[in-house]
């Protein structure tokens, strides 16, 4: 990552799942001497160098988009020539809807069962998103 930050490469972070957040919520309720503050910190310096080099960013959700830009205008990149591009600042943070839609989907032509080689009609399939 931090070599990535002063090169020509233009780099999209996926903002979806917020560490800090996540390790904080897992040491509720623990004693002091049992959190690992420094993996908080680390996970924070982490975050704050992801938001001030990243070209841009994606989200799941609006509300996501919010806290976000929040962070982004706490870091200054929220300024005069990225308002001017777009005042929206779709083009700095974008959403990427996460999940499925509450109708079931269509049926199609199949694209896995019979046509990937060792999946047949038996073949159990796991759709997974990542992370855990």
């Amino acid at each position: 990552m931090v070599s990535l930050a002063g090169s020509e490469v233009r780099v999209v972070y996926d903002l979806y799942d917020h560490v800090p957040h996540e390790l904080m919520a897992a040491v509720l309720g623990r004693p002091v001497e049992a959190r690992d503050d420094l993996q908080l910190i680390r996970q924070r310096l982490w975050l704050e160098t992801v938001l001030r080099t990243g070209d841009a960013f994606v989200c799941a959700s609006e509300r996501q988009r919010d806290l976000w830009l929040g962070a982004l205008g706490v870091l200054g990149r929220l300024n005069h020539e990225e308002h001017a591009r777009d005042p929206s600042l779709r083009h700095l943070i974008g959403v990427v809807p996460f999940g499925i839609e509450a109708s079931p989907p269509n049926v199609g032509d199949p694209v896995l069962r019979g046509v990937l080689p060792g999946v047949d009609e038996r073949s159990q399939i796991l759709v997974w998103g990542g992370g855990l």
